[in-house]
């Protein structure tokens, strides 16, 4: 996995946990998931050859909104938007 998507979830979960929420409990809810990324080159600095599957998934930023709402268990609209430099800052 892209360490980008690590952070991602970490933080997502830190920021409901520091919020009073347990993240657990938004299992099933309705609730949407946006967020801004960048590209990233992690995918042509490893060999993960035979994981084809598991590449395109683990180093594309565009399944990062899905991601977080997938392991949250959020039943809305999730959508990564490439905002080029912008989300690095």
């Amino acid at each position: 996995m892209d360490p980008q998507q690590r952070l991602v979830l970490e933080t997502a979960w830190e920021a409901l946990e520091r919020a009073g929420m347990a993240p657990g409990a938004l299992q099933g809810a309705m609730g949407g998931v946006y967020l801004g990324s960048i590209g990233s080159d992690y995918g042509d600095l490893t060999d993960l050859t035979g994981w084809d599957g598991y590449r395109v998934t683990g180093v594309t930023s565009s399944v990062l909104s899905g991601r977080v709402a997938y392991v949250l268990g959020l039943q809305g609209p999730a959508m990564t938007v490439d905002t080029a430099c912008s989300s690095s800052l």
